[in-house]
């Protein structure tokens, strides 16, 4: 059996889940209030608060790792670090419209002074 504090630790560790959770609760809490005021029933409300919960949870944690990954692919260019671990040629490096996803290595003779290809 998990106590209360476990489940603290594990929203701290885990980046979105905490967003995830107050978004889904938020959602969930209006779409039950909602279903409640337009059917009247109860557990119709309660299942329609249930499953969106569930839906909003994960859709806004699934959103929220996208953007990270996002953050982090942006930081690694800007500290000269291509997506595959090497290092970018500062020298050579034009930063204006640099695509992360398709952004091809130097090649070496590139680097070489007064080269033209």
């Amino acid at each position: 059996a998990h106590r209360f504090e476990d489940m603290l630790t594990i929203l701290d560790h885990e980046p979105c889940a905490r967003e995830g959770l107050l978004y889904g609760v938020g959602a969930g809490g209006a779409a039950a209030f909602l279903g409640l005021f337009k059917r009247g029933s109860l557990i119709t409300a309660g299942n329609w608060g249930f499953l969106t919960f569930g839906v909003v949870a994960i859709a806004s944690k699934q959103v929220c790792h996208y953007y990270q990954a996002q953050r982090r692919a942006r930081n690694r260019l800007r500290l000269g670090i291509r997506p595959d671990g090497s290092l970018i040629n500062v020298k050579n490096f034009k930063p204006d419209g640099a695509n992360v996803q398709n952004f091809k290595p130097d090649s070496p003779a590139s680097d070489k002074p007064g080269n033209s290809d």
